[in-house]
């Protein structure tokens, strides 16, 4: 296997593609691929598909490291789950969420505006489920904002939500967000799988962070463009240390489709990718 992309998002969280051009974009061109929108399941509840299912879960990790206390959101993969199942299992949570950001929205976009930046009327959620995206692409339609917002803008999308999380207004993302515990009960009650995305990520030692995850995650996104080679190849090899399984994936947001970072590696290290090989 020489492609996979297993970590992309939709208009349903905060990329650009719709559920068609989801399936247009990436039929035929990689060998397995995924939609893992963050904490919503509306690609799969519309009736698009993808050959396996997926979503980024924001949790919330709580515990020991090394001489401090590690408390803070970390984001993990779940493949493999039927979407009608999860979202039965879900549907409290994610009824709450979508509440939580349509909250959030209201106030970011007086404190933008009250900064000077120029927002639509009436801005809702639509189908970006996340307040950050329709937020960052409603800011983005007016020239104005790049000159009182452009900092923020320039980061792209996802730098835009992690730098949204800074500021008074924002809801701590403990308040509603997963426990680690809970994905995992998830995992275990739909016989999916669970990994660590981008570790690389979250200014923390990741063989720490491996180490304390392991008990509940099946294996870590080694393949992202947040890791460069010699990182993925760090990964991969704690992976095999501790017997967990790989993914990967360009981490799309928009339509400029990447084949999965280092892909070539997936070669050197089959068996970190062996659970892909029946679906």
């Amino acid at each position: 296997m020489d492609s996979i992309s297993l970590h992309n998002h939709t208009k349903f969280s905060d990329g650009v593609l719709t559920g068609a051009a989801a399936e247009k974009l990436f039929g035929g061109r990689a060998e397995v691929w995924s939609i893992t929108d963050h904490d919503n399941i509306e690609y799969y509840l519309s009736g698009n598909k993808a050959p396996l299912t997926g979503i980024e879960v924001t949790a919330w990790l709580s515990c020991q490291g090394k001489g401090r206390r590690i408390e803070k959101p970390i984001e993990f993969l779940l493949y493999g789950f039927d979407p009608g199942a999860l979202e039965r299992l879900w549907r409290k949570f994610f009824s709450e969420y979508r509440k939580n950001q349509e909250l959030l929205l209201n106030e970011l976009v007086k404190q933008f505006r009250k900064e000077g930046c120029e927002v639509s009327e009436g801005l809702k959620l639509n189908e970006h489920l996340l307040a950050s995206s329709a937020l960052y692409f409603d800011l983005k339609k007016y020239k104005k904002n790049a000159h009182t917002a452009g900092d923020m803008l320039n980061k792209g999308v996802t730098d835009f939500w992690y730098s949204l999380q800074t500021l008074p207004v924002y809801t701590p993302l403990k308040d509603y967000c997963k426990t680690i515990d809970e994905v995992r009960e998830t995992a275990n009650e739909l016989d999916c799988r669970v990994f660590l995305a981008h570790p690389y990520r979250y200014e923390e030692d990741v063989h720490e962070l491996i180490q304390e995850l392991k008990p509940m995650i099946d294996g870590v996104e080694c393949l992202h463009p947040s890791a460069g080679e010699n990182k993925s190849r760090i990964l991969l090899e704690l992976c095999r240390e501790h017997e967990l399984y790989s993914c990967g994936g360009s981490d799309l947001h928009f339509s400029d489709y990447e084949y999965t970072p280092n892909a070539h590696l997936m070669r050197e290290f089959p068996e970190q990718f062996s659970w892909l090989d029946n679906l």
